[in-house]
Parts: structure tokens; sequence; C-alpha cells
């Protein structure tokens, strides 16, 4: 068997297929998203020059429209030709496409929470008359379904290190977990990007330049120093992870092009809960939306098979390619790390409060320089 494009032969499998099987799947993948303007019921004007809409043809449609598989020229030109006479609008011309309702949907959301209503954002009736646009009070519902059908929940593993920042003056010092876990409630003053003021929750990175910069901002810190804790998960617990989104696969990707309206919509979804957010005084509005989308992944959300996430991961702002987590545990739910400790948790998880996250007492430093902190030197203080 030999591929009349490549060139390759081979005696022992299959290698190649007929032109005519490999147009019908091409076929089927460009109708998944694309159709016949006549059909999609675009009205056809001589007089006014043609097609009264978005109408392409196959060259710009291979060329400019969709993934272009092909790294042959002239299986290109083959398959282009074969198309020769289509003309192609997008499918269900006259509404909205799958991933820009979404976005539509998201930007209602945000809007309504924002700058509409705050609490009852769930019951309040829908009057918009556009029906593709999901209603703020079942938006979270559909993110969350597209979160399970896209495999975005994950097991974080007993034994995973989490870093965790405090800064504060210079004649202070922080060695336990107490004082360097989730701040206690009455301490928990200050809005969040996922929790407003007084819900306290573990903010921390997977490592300690990233936990550094997600918290010492030279402009308002001043000669402060920061406490850096090294914490440890005590088991295994389902986090929703959206540091690693997966890319929208292609149109010819009969197994997974199913999914690309949601991961289209997911990775814009995820950089808006991540973008910068000027503190200005009103950042406690801008990060309403991202607060409400947490508690909704804290409060309701349930994966089918792995349950209540116990946190999310998220890129860091501040720090290329830094992972943040902020994990729904209180401060008793921090402890000390200590011989024998481990025998203690199972002791301890028979109660109502589990332990979840240790502090290793000889992974904990004092950075005195915050903004320039490099390959950071643990030492016990």
């Amino acid at each position: 068997m030999h591929c009349d494009y490549c060139g390759r032969r081979s005696k022992r499998k299959p290698i190649a297929v007929p032109i005519d099987d490999v147009l019908a799947e091409i076929s089927k993948g460009i109708r998944s998203e694309w159709g016949n303007p006549e059909g999609e019921g675009v009205p056809y004007e001589t007089q006014e020059g043609g097609w009264q809409g978005e109408v392409i043809d196959s060259y710009d449609l291979f060329h400019d429209e969709i993934d272009d598989p092909f790294d042959n020229d002239d299986l290109r030109q083959d398959v282009i030709d074969a198309f020769f006479d289509n003309a192609w609008c997008q499918k269900h011309f006259w509404s909205l496409k799958p991933a820009q309702a979404l976005q539509y949907s998201w930007e209602k959301f945000v809007d309504v929470v924002k700058h509409q209503v705050r609490y009852l954002f769930s019951v309040v009736r829908d009057d918009d008359e556009d029906h593709e646009v999901i209603a703020p009070s079942a938006f979270l519902e559909r993110v969350g379904e597209l979160i399970s059908e896209i495999g975005l929940v994950r097991d974080l593993r007993k034994g995973t290190k989490l870093f965790r920042a405090r800064v504060h003056r210079s004649d202070k010092r922080y060695r336990f977990a107490s004082e360097l876990g989730t701040p206690p409630v009455p301490s928990a003053r200050f809005s969040n990007r996922m929790s407003p003021a007084g819900i306290p929750m573990f903010y921390g990175a997977f490592d300690a330049e990233t936990a550094i910069a997600e918290t010492f901002d030279p402009q308002i810190s001043g000669e402060k120093v920061v406490t850096v804790g090294c914490f440890e998960s005590a088991r295994d617990f389902p986090v929703l992870d959206l540091t690693n989104v997966p890319k929208v696969p292609s149109i010819f990707d009969s197994e997974r092009r199913h999914l690309r309206p949601g991961l289209t919509f997911l990775r814009g979804f995820v950089y808006d809960l991540k973008k910068p957010i000027v503190k200005d005084g009103l950042e406690h509005i801008e990060y309403v939306p991202t607060q409400i989308f947490t508690e909704y992944i804290r409060r309701i959300y349930n994966h089918p098979l792995l349950g209540h996430p116990k946190g999310i991961l998220y890129e860091s702002v501040r720090k290329q390619k830094g992972t943040c987590c902020v994990l729904f545990f209180l401060s008793e739910d921090c402890c000390d790390i200590h011989a024998g400790w481990t025998n203690e948790l199972e002791e301890y998880s028979k109660h109502e409060h589990k332990w979840w996250l240790g502090l290793a007492p000889e992974r904990i430093s004092e950075v005195s320089r915050p903004k320039e902190a490099r390959g950071i030197q643990w030492a016990t203080l």
C-alpha cells in the first residue's frame, strides 16, 4: 500500500485510504458548523450584489475560517477542488454561534451581578427577548455542565506542597499553621478575587515565588517582609483545575468536535477569571462575578464521580507560568506537622472536623526583599 501524496509505502499495515473516504469525513466536519446559504435561508438579491449575508467560497473556508489540517499542498488543493462549486455560510445562519451565545450569557451575568442584583439574581425574572442568551439564574448551571463534560475536575494528591505567604513588619515572626494558614473569620476583612470580605479561604501557590508575587505589592507593602510557609495536603481531594483547559479541537476531530463551542467559551472565561483587577477602591465590585462563581463551585456544583470540589486551581496574574489555588478550608482545617501527626490525623478524622493541610516547620522562610526573591533558601525560624 502507498500514499499518492506523500509517497510513503508499507507492506505490513495500511497507511492510506481512498480519497473519496477522506472527502466524506471532511464533508462531515465542515457540515457540522457550515451550511449551504440557500438551505440556511440567506436571501439572494441580484441587484444588491448577490447573497445578503456573509457567504464564502471553499478556498476562503479552508484558508481563513477553519483549522487547515493539511501539510501537503497537492492534497489541500484537491480537497478545495472537490468542494469548488460550494458556497458556505454559518450553520443556523440566523442564530448566534453556540460559543457566542455562551459569551454573551457570561457578559449579561457579569452586568447583572455587578450593577443590578447582587444576592437574588437567581430568582430575577428574565425579560430579555433574546432566548439564545442564557438567563443569569441558569448560567452557572450551564458552566457546571461544561466543566463536567470537558473533565476539568481532578484529584489533588496527598502530599502536594502548597505555599502560602504573609506580609508583615520585620519585628514579627510567624511559625505556626494558625498564623500562616487560612485566616480566622475576624481577620477576613478584605475582598479577594474568589472570596468576599468575611468569608475566609486558603489562598496559596505551587511554588514560593508565585505565592510571594501574589501577596506582596511593593507599592503598598513598602519595606515589610514576607514569611512563606510550605503546607502539605493530608489526603486526596477534588479540585477544579482551570490551569489546563484543553485546546479547541479541530472541526475534523469526529470524537471531540462537539466540545468546540464549550472549549472556545471556557478558554475566554478562564482569562476573564484571572485578568488583573486594579485596586482603585472599586475592586470589591469587579471581584463579584468570580466570587459568585467560586461560591457556586463550593456549595452547589457536584461532580458526578468526585463530588464537591475543595478548591480551584488557576494561573497566576503576577507570575508567568505560576499556578495559584484557592481552597475551601478554614483555619481549623490547617495543622502543624510533627512526629506522629499522620496517626493523630486518623484519630482526628473521626470527629466532625478534619485536618486537610499540614505546615512543615522546617519549610518556613522569611524573605526580607520579596520583590527580588529568587530560589528561596529554606530554614527553620
